[in-house]
């Protein structure tokens, strides 16, 4: 299923010589058959020991994972009328391997995704109504108590059902992020209303929230055991709103955290409080937790308007522990949560990227700078400290925020394209590509193995119209594009590249 179509070539600019960019190896796409791309989603990537790379999401309709016609087999799936799950494996040529679904008769929204030393896969997200966790012959139905609960499924290596649980009660219960430690251990984080049992197992350990839905970071053991819950309330009771938290583990098992609030925030999981009071509409929070679940330290980033936001929407770390995030703001933004002052302005929706030292403290931010949309989806982050981000953008944003000049003009007026970013780890620009089509594209996640290899997802569609130029995968100065017999495909992509320094 991998595809290396050399076409026409445009995308990176004439002044980033092609050994400093990345290089295109293959793409392949999960194919949403009639008008349900606007009802599905990609949302996580990881890879295995093996190379083997699992994507998961979710998706209406029916669904195609090998659009490939010299493959010969087409795989389907159909998600019976409402959302359902789904994870795909494919190779480290990106050739075909398995894809599941999770879910039967109610919605299920598939959010996080990790993978242990063992290949097995990890899943977390929210359902309402019954859903069928097992992707076999077999039934393992979880029943919502109330409206939303949250799901932790593990799928084995070869696909099957590994076990499922489930944390909810008669309020909305969502799991946005889940991440293994090195023990193995689960790791989520999300969002809940009213009093939740958060062990998913026999035990009972209530959380009650404070205000319209509070946050939760868990740890569970590796067979899906509670180990430990801890909450983060508003400190009005009824106030308060978060959501899209992400998270990842450093070196030592912190646990760094981010996402936005509203109005004020208790950020100490612990008896004590630490209250946060947002400066304008919603602002980013940093939160670190020691392996226990106890209060490090939290970081505040808001705008001086009273309607900006700035949203986290990645995280990571590197070998020294600091920190990385990426996200989207607008209006004027003071990006140092310290007692320093850096400000940006965003010329249209902007794209940060922030590095915070192990202790939370300022090190530097950068934005694209554009006069149209660009938003940052992901990042991920190698040892030394080198960070790529994925996301998409409108217009003709200049990518290079230091001295020099690296704009990227969108394929086609109002539509988005695909961008990944490279900092290197004192944020200065190393290079940036593009892919897209004169239909809307979106990155949406991306991952970094060890060797510098590189895989992306996000949703793609291509033009109607044969008379405008094909959806191009490539970021080089060649041209890919995703094999299939539909006229206009649309979809998910998953794309690996090797960066060449």
């Amino acid at each position: 299923m991998k595809h290396l179509f050399p076409l026409a070539g445009l995308i990176l600019s004439a002044n980033l010589a092609p050994a400093q960019g990345p290089v295109f190896d293959w793409v392949n796409g999960i194919e949403i058959l009639g008008t349900n791309l606007g009802d599905s989603s990609c949302e996580d990537v990881k890879t295995d020991a093996m190379g083997n790379v699992i994507s998961a999401g979710w998706f209406k309709g029916n669904i195609d994972f090998d659009t490939d016609p010299t493959f010969g087999v087409n795989t389907y799936l159909n998600s019976n009328g409402q959302q359902a799950g789904y994870l795909q494996k494919v190779d480290a040529n990106g050739d075909f391997v398995w894809a599941v679904k999770l879910g039967s008769t109610g919605t299920v929204r598939l959010f996080g995704l990790d993978v242990d030393a063992a290949g097995n896969s990890y899943v977390s997200g929210y359902f309402f109504g019954t859903a069928d966790m097992d992707p076999g012959s077999g039934v393992e139905e979880l029943i919502a108590v109330g409206g939303a609960d949250v799901f932790i499924v593990k799928i084995n290596a070869d696909g099957t059902l590994g076990w499922a649980r489930q944390i909810g009660d008669v309020g909305n219960e969502v799991g946005y992020s889940l991440v293994l430690d090195d023990a193995g251990n689960i790791t989520l984080a999300g969002v809940f209303e009213g009093t939740v049992d958060m062990d998913p197992g026999t035990g009972t350990t209530q959380l009650t929230s404070v205000g319209y839905s509070d946050m939760f970071v868990s740890k569970l053991d590796p067979a899906g055991d509670l180990i430990w819950a801890r909450q983060l309330s508003p400190t009005t009771p009824g106030n308060g709103h978060e959501e899209e938290l992400e998270h990842t583990i450093d070196s030592d098992g912190n646990l760094l955290v981010t996402g936005w609030f509203a109005e004020g925030f208790d950020f100490d999981p612990g008896p004590a409080v630490l209250e946060l009071n947002t400066t304008g509409n919603t602002d980013l929070f940093v939160l670190k937790l020691d392996p226990n679940g106890d209060l490090v330290w939290v970081k505040q980033v808001g705008s001086s308007s009273s309607a900006g936001l700035v949203l986290g929407e990645g995280i990571g770390t590197d070998l020294a522990d600091n920190v990385y995030i990426a996200g989207r703001f607008t209006n004027i933004t003071d990006f140092d949560p310290g007692p320093g002052l850096l400000q940006l302005p965003p010329f249209s929706d902007g794209t940060y990227i922030l590095k915070l030292d192990a202790n939370g403290d300022f090190q530097w931010v950068r934005e694209i700078v554009g006069n149209q949309t660009d938003v940052a989806n992901g990042i991920a982050v190698a040892a030394d400290g080198t960070s790529y981000t994925v996301g998409y953008f409108t217009g003709t944003p200049d990518f290079d925020n230091g001295p020099g000049t690296f704009t990227i003009t969108s394929s086609f007026s109002g539509t988005t394209d695909v961008y990944i970013l490279k900092l290197d780890a004192t944020g200065n620009f190393m290079w940036a590509g593009a892919m897209g089509s004169t239909s809307t594209d979106f990155g949406k996640a991306i991952h970094l193995m060890d060797d510098g290899t590189l895989h992306a997802i996000g949703n793609y569609a291509d033009p109607a119209d044969p008379n405008l130029p094909e959806l191009d995968f490539d970021p080089g100065p060649a041209e890919a594009t995703i094999l299939s017999t539909a006229a206009n495909p649309q979809g998910f992509f998953l794309v690996q590249l090797t960066d060449n320094g």
